[in-house]
């Protein structure tokens, strides 16, 4: 676990399984000290909305009046890992450690077992710079750390399901790991709107995933797709309903599994769609007529388990 940031406005936090998002850091009447103002998803658990005595501090998305509260910096607060702190704890295993679960690996067998070869596979793991794909879902990782351009050769980073809360922690991460292809940062706590305006940096990601993100906007996902130049790009399982036009010129596969999606017209003039994935969306019930170079390149359509009853549609 990390210690306390020295700027923790917007960072993640957990207290004893209660997550929730820094909106504010500073004093508040009537306290000493620094205070920092938290959101939290369980939105029952706070004793306000961001004011206290008549005086707003700061804003929440959520509209439940006790959603956020005031809290210390204490010790208990899980502030996450970084990146490499996560790889190495996930990849690097001692001798002794592995020995140590021998006897339960091979407890109550029959006949006489011969462990071999764990220094070598130890050894292998443990070299970080040699990891192609680095799986590091549900760990808590924030951001990148520092000596993590050990890990430039890795090209499938996953990413689900950590402290991530912004566009600036992931575009760090893959400046400093160049040659991923396939990004999955799906489940994470993403705080919208992501972007503010411009363009910045020359990413490159063949794959993107953020399925299971109902925090995000379309706007948002598209916003980061378009950063990173992405080819394929998932969004499921994220409540979505909206589909405001945008223009993602490279953009081959798309997966919009199991949202709320109605009418997929806005979709239609993306120049090189070729695979769309509408699977699980029951509010979609037909599909417009087809004119001029709508949908011109699309091969594959998924309309399974979706509210379309006739065949005419």
């Amino acid at each position: 676990m990390s210690p306390a940031p020295a700027d923790p406005l917007g960072r993640w936090i957990n207290i004893n399984g209660d997550g929730g998002i820094v909106r504010y850091v500073g004093p508040v009447d009537g306290g000493s000290g620094t205070w920092l103002g938290v959101e939290w998803t369980d939105t029952e658990r706070g004793k306000h909305n961001g004011s206290k005595d008549g005086k707003q501090y700061f804003k929440c998305k959520s509209t439940n009046p006790k959603c956020a509260s005031f809290i210390r910096c204490v010790d208990r607060i899980d502030w996450g890992q970084t990146l490499i702190e996560a790889a190495r704890s996930r990849y690097i295993v001692e001798i002794p450690e592995i020995c140590a679960h021998l006897p339960q690996a091979i407890d109550g067998r029959r006949g006489k077992i011969e462990a071999v070869g764990f220094e070598k596979i130890a050894r292998e793991q443990s070299d970080l710079s040699a990891l192609q794909v680095l799986g590091l879902d549900s760990l808590k990782v924030y951001g990148l750390g520092t000596a993590a351009s050990v890990l430039a050769n890795v090209k499938t980073l996953l990413l689900s399901r950590n402290y991530l809360t912004g566009w600036r922690q992931v575009k760090e991460i893959l400046e400093a790991l160049p040659n991923v292809d396939i990004l999955d940062i799906s489940g994470n706590h993403f705080d919208s709107p992501l972007f503010s305006g411009g363009k910045d940096g020359d990413l490159s990601v063949g794959t993107l995933r953020i399925d299971s993100s109902p925090g995000l906007t379309w706007l948002d996902v598209c916003g980061i797709a378009e950063r990173v130049h992405a080819r394929c790009l998932s969004f499921g399982w994220s409540e979505l309903s909206l589909l405001p036009v945008v223009s993602l010129d490279l953009l081959e596969d798309l997966s919009l599994e199991y949202n709320h999606i109605s009418d997929i017209l806005p979709l239609s003039h993306l120049p090189r769609l070729r695979s769309l994935n509408l699977r699980g969306n029951a509010e979609l019930t037909g599909i417009p007529e087809i004119q001029g170079h709508m949908f011109s390149c699309l091969e594959s359509l998924n309309l399974g388990y979706t509210g379309i009853s006739s065949w005419r549609s």
